[in-house]
């Protein structure tokens, strides 16, 4: 199966949310809305590949689209996705996601966490469906949830707008050995920038001391930040994760991220717009 990125640890640091991962995604809170960037690339981990046949390998990419409009009427959000998402054999997680946030759309719910309680069954489903009709071989055991002896099979991440009230939220997809796939929705608050990606890239940006060689990618957010902060600071963290640097000081994280970098924005007046359009 390939991978949008591999799970590490979760930790808080440096006054923002952080999941270290093998792929890089950023969001980030303004006054205005929401920023979201996002990395491109779409492969395997070293072990992987050495089994990888070649129907999975022809499927790795550096112009993955990893970032998405959610289109609920009354609602203006955007999705991340991480973890397996694709098998040569038909699975294909994104198309799952689309398919079945189009089946509820026109659904009422009272509140963001219900419709998302109801997306969660519907994708988790069709994960298990996929299962079951030979579209997905098996279930990944490769990083498993925090404090948890469940596998993580995929993270979807949600931000911006439900009935005009800002939102930010994930359901997990995990599983437990020869179970089926299970799936949790968490709501949590973001008042600081959330990163995805290599520790070691974030700590040289913005740690006590910072690594000057990163000053170019480095971009401190006004107090309150506007939108164009949010943009600057998403692009950057994905940026650095990307480049022959961060490479450096994190060869086993970076190699996994990079290719063509995407990048939304979320507003309650202008709703989802891209900034910088996937390559796909």
């Amino acid at each position: 199966m390939t991978a949008l990125g591999d799970f590490g640890k979760v930790c808080v640091c440096l006054g923002s949310g952080f999941e270290s991962a093998m792929t890089a995604i950023a969001i980030v809170p303004a006054t205005e809305g929401f920023s979201i960037a996002a990395d491109g690339k779409l492969g395997f981990d070293d072990e992987s590949r050495r089994t990888a046949s070649p129907q999975e390998l022809a499927m790795e990419t550096k112009k993955q689209q990893k970032i998405f409009q959610a289109p609920f009427p009354a609602a203006a959000l955007a999705y991340a996705i991480t973890g397996s998402v694709r098998d040569w054999r038909g699975f294909d997680l994104p198309q799952i996601i689309d398919a079945q946030i189009y089946a509820i759309q026109n659904q009422k719910f009272d509140d963001f966490y219900s419709c998302l309680r109801v997306l969660g069954g519907k994708i988790n489903r069709a994960i298990n469906d996929a299962r079951s009709h030979g579209a997905l071989e098996a279930f990944p055991q490769i990083n498993k949830m925090e404090q948890s002896h469940a596998w993580i099979i995929a993270r979807i991440y949600f931000c911006g707008y439900f009935d005009h009230l800002p939102c930010f939220s994930q359901i997990d997809f995990f599983h437990f050995p020869e179970g089926n796939s299970q799936f949790k929705v968490n709501e949590k608050s973001l008042v600081q920038p959330f990163v995805i990606g290599s520790d070691i890239v974030w700590r040289r940006m913005y740690g006590n001391p910072p690594d000057p060689r990163f000053a170019d990618f480095v971009h401190r957010l006004d107090t309150p930040p506007s939108l164009e902060d949010a943009k600057r600071f998403a692009q950057g963290y994905v940026k650095a994760c990307s480049s022959a640097l961060g490479l450096e000081v994190d060869e086993p994280f970076c190699k996994m991220i990079g290719g063509h970098l995407h990048m939304a924005t979320i507003t309650k007046s202008d709703g989802f717009s891209w900034a910088i359009k996937p390559a796909v």
